[in-house]
């Protein structure tokens, strides 16, 4: 359960580190403001969450395949009786 944590945490805190120092050395050289910074831990929040997303239904797809192999041999034991 901790690695999942740490997984997910990665997820969004390698995105968002990244977005906010290219954002920010952006915004140093075009002073304007934080615009950039912003933009682009908008963008790395969006990114992070499509990342969730499709390790989710990944792990959603491996867990119905294991619970068919798991139910599959008692079906197939019932049958024969």
């Amino acid at each position: 359960m901790a690695t999942l944590a740490l997984s997910v945490a990665a997820v969004f805190a390698v995105p968002a580190i990244i977005g906010a120092l290219i954002g920010q050395a952006i915004d140093k050289r075009g002073g304007g403001g934080e615009r950039w910074t912003i933009a682009l831990l908008i963008v790395a929040f969006l990114i992070s969450w499509i990342l969730v997303i499709v390790a989710y239904k990944r792990s959603e797809r491996i867990l119905k395949d294991k619970n068919g192999r798991i139910t599959k041999p008692s079906e197939n034991t019932e049958s024969t009786s």
